[in-house]
């Protein structure tokens, strides 16, 4: 299995347009892999403004939501344990899983600028 990134255009009201990052999982067959995986859905996806805002704590916020995601549509494929952490890794290439406290953001709020 491989991982595959699609990066859409998406309107958005903060400056007109942006991007959306998403991230599919891929299975080969060829190789032996589950037939069973959804390529139509992405495993989770994030716009690309969350990921380079200057307001500080919203990236990691915005990080953990999108790992969340990943998290979520991975219990649901029930994959082996070295073919999830395989997954997991390259995915984190692109984006970094965020500290233990990511959520914390969302609570507070307080906006402070880097």
């Amino acid at each position: 299995m491989h991982i595959e990134w699609k990066r859409d255009p998406v309107e958005s009201s903060h400056d007109g347009t942006g991007f959306r990052l998403a991230v599919f999982l891929v299975a080969d067959p060829g190789n032996g892999d589950r037939l069973d995986v959804d390529t139509q859905n992405p495993l989770s996806a994030v716009e690309e403004r969350f990921l380079t805002a200057r307001i500080k704590g919203m990236q990691e916020f915005y990080r953990g939501l999108f790992w969340t995601g990943i998290d979520n549509s991975l219990d649901r494929l029930s994959l082996e344990p070295g073919e999830r952490q395989a997954v997991e890794a390259e995915i984190s290439r692109k984006i970094s899983r965020p500290g233990k406290q990511w959520a914390l953001w969302g609570v507070t709020c307080n906006s402070r600028f880097d």
